[in-house]
Parts: C-alpha cells; structure tokens; sequence
C-alpha cells in the first residue's frame, strides 16, 4: 500500500504515485493560494508557495520549501503537516516523527493564548496520524482518527482570513472510507463534503470513484461527467481525468 497515493487519489489529494505528470513545471506557473496559519508573517508568502506546490503535485520541491519555512520560523506547526505528508510516501518513521513535533508546538500554541491555531494543529496531527494507522494495518484506529479529524474540523469556525480550508478533512475521511472498502460510507461523506465545498474538483471525482464503487453506475457517470465539464479547457492531462473521459464515454 502506498500512502501517497491514497491521500492525494482524488486530484491533487495528498500526495499522488511519482510517476504522476506534474500540473505545472515552473515556479511562476503555479498558482496562488491564500491560508491564514499561526507561522511568522516572514514566513507566510513561502509557507503559501510550499502549499501551492502541492496543489501542482511537485510534492518533492513543496517538501523542500516546506523545510525552509521551519528553519526561518521553527514553530510553523503546518509546516511540519506538509512534510509529514511527504514522509508518509516514503518513511511512516518520518511521519511519526513529524507529528511528535506537531504536538511540541501545539502544547506551545496552547501556552502562549494561540488555543484556536492549537487546535487546528490538533487536526492536522489526528488527519497524519489516521493514515499512519492505516499503513500500519489498523483500519480500525485509522477510521477513528479521521472521523475525529472531520469532526473537529466541521465544527471549528474558520479565521475569516484563510479563503478556503487547507485540505477539508471531511472529504480526507471519505478518501480513508473509501480505501479501507467502505464505498457506500464514502459516498455519502463526499457528499457531506461537497455541500460545505461546491464543485470542489477533489470532490467531484471522489463522487464519482465511490459512486463507482458502490455499484451506483448513473451516479458516478454524472459526476464523472461533470469533473469532465470543469476540466474542459485543463491544458494538462491527469490520469484522474483520462479515467473520468473513458467512464463518460462508455456509458
């Protein structure tokens, strides 16, 4: 089982195999993101860079900026998620090791009068930490964690100065649902999800793949049909969409 490829299945999810074609090749063609974090202000531009790198599947480069960021503000504790991220395709160790420094930084938060910054940092550590437990044959445990991820997350207030979430954990749980077999179960988070996030592309498509799942043919003919539509003029082409145009024209 590759956890990189199980976070990021549904687009420019949480971190797809190596083999994927990258969505832009140069820095000055990704695109701009806008998240709000605890990070230094110094730090924030590049934190936003690292994010937007893994938006574009440069998963190794996003790593990288990512590291740079904790050497110019070591309590960037989101940082930290996005190498954990990273490490999770490669080392479980890495990640675990990740999150241990998530915590230090969440217990500092918390010190420090930053409680609701903790407590995204507390979601984020159960988010790694769910799919660390599946890796490690827990599916139990890793439901669990994610659940409680989705949960505190949905019932959080987001700062009115981040324009979208960093990686609605909902939908993260729909992906784990959907990996440990449960389609039906992930249908109906994706579902939840897309509410809160209308024509989500992530979304659409992971519709679409439990629709698909669940035996639900005319369902995921739509969605993917629709993931096709918001795509029509994509000057790249990822195997998500290949597959969303080859069900489509089946049908």
């Amino acid at each position: 089982m590759n956890p990189r490829k199980l976070l990021v299945a549904t687009s420019a999810a949480l971190l797809l195999a190596s083999s994927t074609t990258l969505a832009h090749e140069k820095p000055d063609q990704l695109g701009k993101v806008t998240f709000a974090t605890s990070c230094a202000p110094k730090v924030q531009k590049q934190f936003e860079t690292g994010v937007a790198m893994l938006h574009s599947y440069w998963f190794g480069e996003a790593k990288k900026t990512f590291e740079a960021v904790l050497k110019d503000d070591p309590n960037c504790a989101i940082a930290h998620w996005g190498i954990a991220l990273d490490y999770l395709g490669n080392t479980l160790a890495g990640a675990k090791a990740e999150v241990a420094a998530m915590q230090a930084i969440r217990t500092t938060l918390e010190k420090t009068d930053l409680s609701y910054w903790a407590d995204r940092t507390e979601e984020q550590m159960l988010a790694v930490s769910a799919w660390v437990a599946l890796a490690d044959g827990n599916k139990a445990q890793a439901e669990k964690l994610m659940q409680a991820a989705a949960e505190r997350e949905d019932g959080s207030v987001k700062s009115v100065l981040m324009e979208n979430r960093l990686y609605p954990l909902r939908e993260l749980y729909a992906e784990l649902l959907l990996e440990i077999g449960q389609a039906a179960p992930a249908l109906r988070e994706f579902e939840t999800a897309l509410k809160a996030y209308p024509n989500r592309y992530r979304t659409l498509y992971g519709i679409a793949r439990a629709a698909e799942a669940a035996g639900d043919r005319r369902k995921a003919a739509e969605f993917y049909a629709k993931l096709t539509a918001q795509t029509k003029n994509a000057d790249t082409q990822r195997p998500e969409l290949a597959k969303a145009r080859t069900y489509v024209a089946q049908r």
